[in-house]
């Protein structure tokens, strides 16, 4: 749970602390990270089961038709609770970043539940041991590091700084909550997961259109309060910073695969 908790939090707490001031260059960070979390979400659900070609039958379907709702569930949630015009449910400015945060868990809880799966059929007592290795429970840290930069940067756009060019001061129950929303589908995926392993492919077709959501809204925060493509060294810098976005997500991938 700790395991979880802490990361979660440290990469939450830190990208709003670095990204107050200039919230668009860590969004090309967190787009650097998306595109990662994408292949690697896509790739959990079968690839929506295009091997499959025409042969898939309902189960293809199902995770086409999961794929569309997420997306489109997402967009509808927000002109619910965040209209453009007119008051909605809560914070317009702090809906999305909850919303991130939604769109985030899904992959965690199909992650969780993984994780919860292969524990229950683990043998040994060692938590190290249900992860696969000391590489895999460090590249797990790392991804619930990296992660939750996407809904930092989101609470750094849409709530700190909605357009206006003045800094807000950060509300920090606000983000404890993001992260809850964030974590907490990740544990309980795990619990379920260890008591009834079943197949979670099906949710991370689920997670992959939300993830969509998660772009376009990394993509808006890019270019607020202006584009930041004003000139050419402010181009590269936007690239060099999605690259690294991109290296550091790529590394905890690849201690994903080290074993020991």
């Amino acid at each position: 749970m700790l395991g979880t908790l802490i990361p979660a939090y440290a990469g939450l707490f830190g990208a709003v602390a670095l990204g107050r001031s200039k919230p668009q260059y860590l969004a090309a960070i967190a787009i650097g990270i998306f595109l990662w979390f994408f292949s690697d979400t896509i790739g959990d659900s079968s690839y929506l089961g295009v091997n499959e070609g025409v042969s898939g039958g309902l189960s293809h379907v199902a995770l086409v038709m999961l794929f569309a709702t997420a997306l489109v569930l997402f967009f509808l949630a927000e002109g619910r609770v965040a209209p453009a015009n007119g008051p909605g449910l809560i914070s317009s400015s702090l809906a999305i970043p909850i919303l991130v945060a939604i769109a985030l868990s899904i992959h965690g809880a199909g992650e969780g539940a993984g994780f919860g799966g292969a524990a229950s059929s683990t043998s040994g007592a060692s938590l190290i041991e249900a992860f696969g290795g000391y590489g895999p429970a460090v590249s797990y840290i790392l991804h619930k590091v990296l992660e939750p930069i996407a809904i930092g940067v989101c609470y750094s756009t849409f709530y700190l700084n909605p357009g206006t060019g003045k800094q807000g001061t950060p509300r920090w129950k606000n983000l404890a909550v993001a992260g809850a929303v964030f974590v907490i589908p990740t544990l309980i995926g795990t619990t379920a997961g260890y008591l009834i392993p079943f197949d979670t492919t099906y949710l991370f077709a689920a997670g992959v259109g939300a993830s969509v959501y998660v772009l376009f809204k990394l993509m808006q925060a890019l270019f607020v309060p202006a584009s930041p493509f004003r000139s050419y060294r402010e181009s590269m810098r936007i690239a060099f910073l999605a690259l690294l976005g991109f290296a550091l997500i790529y590394t905890a991938a690849i201690l994903h695969s080290v074993s020991g």
